[in-house]
């Protein structure tokens, strides 16, 4: 997907960098039928109305898609491609030919419409394609996977938008993963994973431009620990330095080291 910058007619707009959605599918009436809407967080409690956890609140009403894994041993086709206000990838919407059914699912990169998506464990329909289903049994060293499950309902790895794993080795019934972060674990080969990398690359080089549209995201603004007096915050008076970053109660921000090295 390319991004584009906007003309800078104000203040917001100057250093905004948008997502052109041209290649996307425009909504339906059949997407309206099978969205709902999510409801306002505001960070606190429904009894008393006390903060429970800072800086949320000032969400827009957000309609999505629920998203779910084809089912295996199954054939499906791309029938359209369309934008998630909730995830920062795109939906893929496919029609299961053996069950004449409609699912929506996350779209991988470089799939085009009309694509076909074979999810079984032997790849008995079309092979190894763009957005096929399989168990890592099926899958060869090398290629780069994503959308990583155990059960083939819930996503545990490589699921955010231009994310993938690539398999390193395989030996009996292991194979070892290398994760986005550069991690190799082991896990077995009975997981199941999506041939391909996670679609919208670009994201992370959007630009929201101003503070207004990151409260829109339900993030509010928050103020630094150094800008408050003592009495608020342990980071607070004129001095700048000579303790490491806490929290507001004095407990370490980055947690409290547990791993041993050696």
């Amino acid at each position: 997907m390319i991004n584009k910058k906007l003309k800078p007619t104000s203040a917001g707009l100057r250093h905004q960098i948008v997502m052109v959605k041209n290649t996307l599918c425009k909504n339906t009436s059949f997407l309206k039928k099978n969205t709902f809407c999510l409801k306002k967080t505001g960070g606190r409690s429904k009894q008393d109305g006390h903060i429970t956890s800072w800086h949320r609140g000032g969400k827009t009403k957000k309609k999505t898609l629920i998203t779910k894994k084809i089912e295996p041993s199954t054939f499906c086709i791309c029938i359209a491609i369309i934008y998630s206000p909730v995830k920062n990838s795109f939906i893929s919407i496919n029609f299961n030919v053996i069950n004449l059914k409609f699912n929506f699912g996350i779209h991988t990169d470089k799939q085009c419409i009309g694509g076909l998506i074979d999810s079984g464990l032997n790849n008995k329909f079309i092979g190894q394609k763009l957005g096929s289903i399989l168990q890592m049994n099926s899958l060869y060293p090398g290629s780069i996977i994503s959308a990583v499950s155990k059960n083939n309902k819930t996503y545990t790895y490589a699921k955010a938008a231009g994310t993938y794993c690539q398999i390193v080795q395989k030996y009996k019934n292991f194979v070892k993963l290398k994760l986005p972060s550069g991690r190799i674990i082991e896990i077995t080969s009975k997981y199941w994973a999506t041939l391909g990398s996670i679609s919208n690359k670009n994201y992370n080089t959007c630009i929201l431009g101003k503070a207004g549209k990151k409260s829109y995201k339900n993030k509010r603004s928050i103020v630094r620990g150094v800008a408050m007096n003592p009495v608020d915050h342990p980071h607070g008076g004129r001095t700048n330095g000579g303790r490491p970053s806490v929290s507001p109660w004095g407990k370490i921000t980055k947690g409290v080291p547990t791993r041993k090295y050696k």
